[in-house]
């Protein structure tokens, strides 16, 4: 009988223990982290890095997505490199060069149909256009060479800065859009500053190019429409598919992926980059209107 209590008295001390241990496991927490470029901007402030740095400034806004059809999240947030020039660069402003003018117009034919693949995974624009400098002068937008013109959407040391820039995108459930009519996203952030002209009363940063990039998955029923100035290329599947080139005002371009999927080598069930290259290379204004029907964008890389 002795040895049966004390037998009775060791398993409720041993149940006794097992309910109050710590199992270990998680409590559902999250964990949000931050971090500051390499580039000298400082913890918690709008810093520039070296010209052509991998630091430099990183502006985020708060995103949110819906699911797409095929249950994917869809992201609301357009991610954007930023590359600020000074106004002595060759293919920006030119206001002392004797032939350059008021110079407006489309011009396309500058870049190849295909965007070429990088050593480091990118894709980038090809220039086939030479010395495209108008010989009287003001007749179009000059574009003085493939040296020149490769550092527009390339961090070049000693020609360009450049940051990461999260743009938001608002709508419904089908459309999202974003539209400035007064487009400068790096004023007095980094880089060569604001340099000249003064819109409504406030400085401006002017010289700058921009470059997009989103994925989706071809599901049908797309359309992509952008309104802006000044050179605006648009590339889907790395083919071209709005070629706006040239110094102008405010210019439309729209993509109906299903009539041209054959030639954009569209396949439904195919995922796919879209990709704007734009550029704001003179004092007059700056436009920036980035709209989707039926898209959902994906999770990806930002441009390099």
């Amino acid at each position: 009988m002795r040895t049966t209590i004390l037998s009775l008295l060791g398993l409720l001390l041993v149940l006794g223990c097992s309910s109050g241990q710590d199992t270990g496991s998680p409590t559902g927490a999250t964990t949000a982290s931050s971090g500051a470029g390499s580039g000298g901007g400082g913890n918690g402030g709008a810093g520039a890095g070296g010209a052509g740095g991998e630091g430099g400034l990183n502006l985020t806004t708060s995103s949110s997505g819906t699911g797409g059809d095929t249950g994917e999240e869809c992201l609301s947030t357009l991610t954007m490199r930023v590359r600020d020039f000074s106004e002595s660069h060759p293919d920006f402003q030119w206001s002392d060069h004797p032939n350059f003018g008021e110079i407006v117009g489309i011009r396309q034919g500058i870049l190849a149909a295909e965007l070429a693949k990088q050593p480091d995974g990118s894709f980038k624009p090809v220039y086939v256009a030479g010395n495209d400098v108008s010989p009287d002068g003001p007749t179009y937008a000059p574009f003085t060479g493939v040296a020149n013109f490769d550092s527009w959407y390339r961090d070049t040391p000693g020609v360009n800065f450049s940051a990461n820039v999260q743009i938001p995108l608002t709508g419904n459930g089908t459309t999202l859009v974003y539209d400035d009519a007064n487009f400068h996203p790096i004023d007095a952030m980094f880089g060569f500053g604001n340099e000249g002209f003064e819109l409504n009363g406030m400085p401006n940063n002017w010289h700058f190019t921009t470059e997009a990039l989103v994925s989706f998955r071809y599901k049908g029923g797309e359309v992509f429409t952008f309104r802006g100035d000044d050179d605006i290329w648009v590339f889907i599947n790395h083919r071209l598919a709005i070629d706006l080139g040239g110094l102008h005002g405010p210019e439309l371009g729209t993509v109906d992926l299903d009539q041209r999927a054959s030639e954009l080598g569209l396949v439904l069930g195919g995922v796919y980059d879209l990709q704007v290259f734009h550029a704001e290379r003179n004092y007059s204004g700056s436009n920036y209107r980035f709209e989707t029907s039926n898209f959902c964008f994906l999770p990806v890389d930002p441009p390099k």
